[in-house]
């Protein structure tokens, strides 16, 4: 435990200073290379044969996903109408050279059909998800405090459901994908996103209460789907941790994978009730 709470809080001197500093470009930025690392602790997975040149085209296909998608939304003239149709067509672009290099990466046909799915399907989400962080923080005039609320919402989560769980835990959630998760950890976890997100609507003009709460209920489920889902690629691969390079923590994919789904969540729920 001691170990994990100072690797966490070292990763917090590093990364908070950027995100809060460093304006949009700079959050952007650091985000981008995040990517690069996921994507690598990604490779065993995507290919346990070649994980080193999944690595290469995944970093290549994503980064450009990333990059379009970020900062896609500052082109002007012609190209911001045409902005739409290419995010699109790097999407299926980037898909077709997955499956392609699947295909000719891997001699066992089904293997090839597996990473091919896995990749095609896992790259461009996880980029594109992962553009949603800045966009977030790109919200005008509180995008830093919109991105500390989803940060520290999808913390709450883990938090509550880890000693939810630990201490009232019986009854298994989903045990043949991650046996420690309980339904008492969801329980946790949601209501002290809630209880949190509440608060800080009380203390903030950020967003009414009441969208507070029922986002605090969106994100918090989001978040355990969001942790599920990567246990459930690990586990089909027979993996425990994504990387090392958090001990305590394991991999930065091991960290990220919550925000995956809690970032592009909430920044679809803030447009729609035109919260920002």
């Amino acid at each position: 435990m001691f170990q994990r709470i100072v690797s966490g809080l070292v990763a917090l001197s590093i990364v908070l200073p950027v995100l809060i500093w460093g304006g949009v470009d700079g959050a952007k930025g650091l985000v981008g290379l995040v990517l690069l690392i996921v994507l690598y602790e990604f490779g065993p997975v995507a290919s346990p044969e070649r994980p080193k040149a999944a690595f290469g085209v995944m970093s290549v296909v994503g980064g450009a996903i990333y990059c379009l998608l970020s900062w896609g939304s500052s082109f002007s003239g012609s190209w911001a109408r045409l902005f739409p149709a290419m995010a699109g067509a790097a999407i299926v672009i980037g898909v077709a050279i997955l499956l392609t290099w699947a295909m000719f990466a891997h001699e066992d046909p089904e293997e090839g059909a597996l990473s091919g799915a896995v990749t095609a399907l896992s790259v461009p989400y996880i980029a594109s998800a992962m553009a949603f962080i800045g966009l977030v923080r790109g919200f005008e005039p509180n995008g830093l405090e919109w991105l500390l609320f989803v940060l520290v919402a999808t913390w709450a989560t883990d938090t509550g459901a880890y000693f939810s769980g630990r201490f009232l835990g019986r009854t298994k959630l989903i045990e043949r994908i991650s046996p420690k998760k309980t339904w008492a950890g969801v329980w946790g976890g949601m209501a002290l996103t809630i209880a949190i997100s509440v608060v800080w609507a009380s203390m903030s003009p950020l967003l009414p209460m009441v969208h507070a709460g029922v986002l605090g209920a969106f994100l918090a489920v989001s978040c355990v789907v969001g942790d599920l889902v990567e246990s459930m690629f690990k586990r089909a691969r027979g993996i425990k941790d994504s990387g090392g390079i958090m001990p305590g923590h394991g991999g930065l994919f091991d960290r990220v994978d919550s925000l995956l789904f809690t970032m592009p969540v909430a920044w679809t729920y803030a447009v729609i009730f035109g919260l920002v």
